[in-house]
């Protein structure tokens, strides 16, 4: 199972998000590596309404959450959430035409909270904007290059009267044949990541991840293979630890995860197992 974005990455044809640079390796070094015990199921009901329920075992804690998505008109789809984090929101997407898509989060509890932003996606240029009405802030970002070279530059940030412009970032991302080489950092070059990502053949994957910051430098290391319907991936990271996962499509809409986890550098101390099992 690769990433979606990995799949079409050598014939993108409209510009990535800044926010999604790198994130083939990101996916790969990160995803299905949770010792959670989780289980969600998904089901549509007869007027298209998409409802999905979820249950997480996170230590000795046990939460919930219920999400519904529909859409009332061409182009507008809505999503309702509520957990027993007490957190409920409302978020709305509308497509006007190709391109252009305009959202709007309303976070009804426990606190009240609006955010409205737009974004542009075109062959040379991403942008978004997102307005904050409670923090009284602006957050942005862009990316642009050109799929004919598979080169693109990015920035992000956030603005407010009462801080200015704070928090900017700018990235790069390389799209191969078979790889995507992507870097992040702060302006201030405090905090730098560097991601690779190449598709061996159809079943193997590899992706490695450099970070620096003024916590330390780390790396990470994971390999991806795809075999009879069954995706395995083994992560091995600077700081010692090992993680395995094991995902299988057991029937016609349902998926087993396994992941483990376990301290290298402390092999008396038991490893962590966490499952997952999603049905639609």
């Amino acid at each position: 199972r690769l990433s979606p974005l990995v799949e079409k990455s050598t014939q993108e044809t409209m510009a990535p998000k800044f926010g999604d640079f790198g994130k083939d390796a990101s996916d790969l070094l990160g995803d299905d590596f949770s010792t959670d015990n989780k289980y969600e199921y998904k089901t549509v009901s007869a007027d298209g309404v998409t409802f999905t329920p979820s249950f997480t075992q996170s230590g000795n804690s046990v939460s919930g959450a219920l999400s519904a998505k529909f859409s009332c008109t061409k182009g507008l789809e809505s999503t309702v959430k509520t957990g027993t984090n007490g957190k409920t929101s409302v978020d709305n997407k509308y497509t006007p035409c190709s391109g252009v898509k305009i959202n709007n989060t309303v976070n009804v509890a426990p606190k009240l909270g609006v955010t409205v932003g737009a974004d542009y996606d075109s062959a040379h240029l991403f942008g978004s904007v997102n307005f904050d009405a409670l923090a009284n802030s602006l957050s942005f970002n862009a990316s642009t290059g050109a799929s004919s070279c598979n080169f693109w530059a990015g920035v992000s940030g956030k603005f407010s009267p009462a801080s200015g412009v704070s928090g900017l970032e700018a990235g790069l991302q390389y799209n191969g044949k078979n790889f995507v080489a992507a870097a992040n950092t702060d302006c201030a070059f405090n905090s730098i990541t560097a991601t690779y990502f190449q598709r061996v053949n159809g079943n193997t994957s590899v992706a490695g991840k450099v970070a620096h910051s003024s916590k330390g430098d780390n790396f990470s290391f994971a390999v991806q293979t795809n075999n009879g319907g069954a995706t395995r991936k083994v992560r091995l990271a600077s700081s010692g630890e090992v993680a395995f996962s094991y995902a299988s499509q057991v029937s016609a809409g349902t998926t087993l995860k396994i992941a483990s986890i376990m301290d290298a550098t402390n092999l008396n101390s038991a490893p962590k197992f966490g499952f997952q099992l999603k049905m639609a």
